[in-house]
């Protein structure tokens, strides 16, 4: 039985979610919180990503993400710099009217 909570438990940390589970969570955080930095982004999902990928694909994971997002109409970067805030944009926002 412990060996096989074992081999769950690793299949679930290395097997990852998909796209869209990502970013419900990105647009239900912008809702509750209105806007977040790189940094607090990054804390959300950077954990929950799958242990198969290494520090480095998983950021490009979360920047893959945001830009798909951002070219969906979906959330909107408030600045150009690494100071930047993400916001819904206009288009997301009117979906909840």
């Amino acid at each position: 039985m412990s060996i096989h909570v074992r081999i769950s438990s690793k299949y679930i940390k290395n097997r990852a979610f998909d796209k869209p589970h990502y970013k419900k969570m990105v647009i239900e955080y912008l809702r509750r919180f209105g806007e977040a930095t790189r940094s607090d982004l990054d804390s959300l999902l950077l954990g929950k990503l799958s242990d198969a990928m290494n520090a480095k694909q998983k950021k490009a994971f979360v920047t893959n993400l945001l830009q798909e997002m951002k070219a969906g109409d979906q959330i909107a970067p408030d600045g150009v710099t690494r100071w930047a805030k993400w916001r819904l944009s206009s288009e997301a926002k009117n979906e909840d009217d």
